[in-house]
């Protein structure tokens, strides 16, 4: 067994150009602003606790900020298959993941406060510079778009980035090597690594991931989506998301409020049928989108300044509440939103139940952004 404690990147040392663990931070400290000015949120009635659904979004989560990027570096460090890294001295970066539960998933034993053991050893070592690209849910669009792939970004403000690099990724799907692919990452500087394992990097470059929390971008996660090349812009088209193909958090009524969302020129998508350049294409040209929380709505990081998200989401969420406000914030969207009541499935898990908004809620909203 090996003992661990937490250790943040402001523990190590300014880089200075000599050996050792060391961090560097670019881009202006993080500042707080508030959020909305204006009352873009509805509450459909049938919820559970509609003083709840508001307080959560206007006065615990009434405010966000943008994170700065930052990039650690470390000499002879570990990376778990969750990619939960450590450093020679038994230290986990708590910057290497988002919540808590990815330390216990990883194998971590809670002893005391922030004391851990670990019991599996280390099963090889890798020789050269790298740099962990993976997080914790490496699957889904939205984490790995906005979170992990934000990382490329940056390397790059921190200098780092050059055509010798080689980057630690989960298993990739070939979507996910698409997206590495456009921000001009070769697939000969991808290594994978498999969840069950711990390697050892000789030289370990852990650059900040594009969230700091669940509904809290850093800055360079926008800077990267808008970095991307996208096609010449076409002509401004709006876009309905839906997630009727999906395996859960369907919106019960969308058929009825698309009515509304087609009579005003938006068309039905389904951005899963798509590839990513696709989907990238498609978003830079939209100036309107809407659906339910999803994502599907990640896409809204290739649009223009300027355009509209409505969003339309389920009671009961809680730390990932704000998320798409906060991007349309972040993103200088204007933005809608419409929370309803669950419909059923009172068996699943919060985050997968269906659920139905109020129709002339939803009508209100559309018509607001136009």
């Amino acid at each position: 067994m090996q003992d661990f404690h937490f250790v943040r990147r402001g523990d190590y040392p300014g880089r200075n150009g000599g050996d050792g663990d060391w961090h560097v931070q670019t881009g202006a400290p993080s500042k707080w602003e508030q959020r909305w000015l204006d009352e873009p949120l509805t509450v459909s009635d049938g919820v559970a606790d509609e003083a709840r659904e508001r307080d959560l979004r206007y006065v615990e989560q009434g405010q966000t900020f943008a994170g700065p990027a930052f990039v650690v570096g470390l000499q002879n460090a570990d990376v778990f298959g969750n990619f939960i890294v450590a450093d020679q001295r038994g230290g986990i970066l708590t910057d290497s993941f988002r919540a808590l539960g990815a330390v216990v998933d990883a194998g971590f034993l809670h002893k005391e406060k922030e004391l851990y053991t670990h019991e599996l050893d280390w099963t090889h070592q890798r020789e050269g510079t790298f740099a962990v690209l993976g997080i914790q849910t490496n699957n889904n669009y939205f984490h790995w778009l906005l979170e992990a792939c934000a990382r490329v970004q940056a390397l790059e403000d921190a200098g780092l980035l050059r055509p010798d690099l080689l980057f630690v990724v989960p298993p990739l799907r070939p979507w996910m090597r698409e997206i590495l692919n456009t921000l001009g990452v070769a697939n000969r500087q991808m290594v994978e690594q498999s969840r069950d394992s711990r390697v050892r990097y000789q030289n370990l470059l852990v650059p900040a991931r594009g969230l700091v929390n669940i509904r809290t971008f850093n800055e360079h996660a926008v800077r990267m989506a808008r970095s991307l090349p996208k096609p010449a812009a076409g002509a401004a088209i709006k876009l309905f998301v839906s997630r009727q193909k999906s395996s859960s958090r369907h919106l019960g009524n969308e058929d009825e409020i698309f009515e509304t969302a087609q009579a005003l020129g938006y068309i039905k998508i389904f951005p899963e049928d798509l590839p990513f350049s696709e989907q990238m294409a498609l978003f830079a040209r939209a100036s309107h989108i809407a659906g339910p929380l999803g994502a599907g709505l990640t896409n809204a990081a290739f649009m223009r300044e300027g355009g509209a998200m409505v969003e339309f989401a389920p009671e009961g969420r809680t730390g990932d509440a704000t998320l798409f406000a906060n991007m349309a914030h972040n993103w200088s969207l204007r933005y809608r939103g419409v929370v309803g009541p669950f419909a059923g499935g009172g068996d699943r898990p919060a985050d997968r139940r269906n659920f139905t908004v109020n129709l002339a809620l939803a009508q209100d909203a559309l018509h607001a952004v136009e």
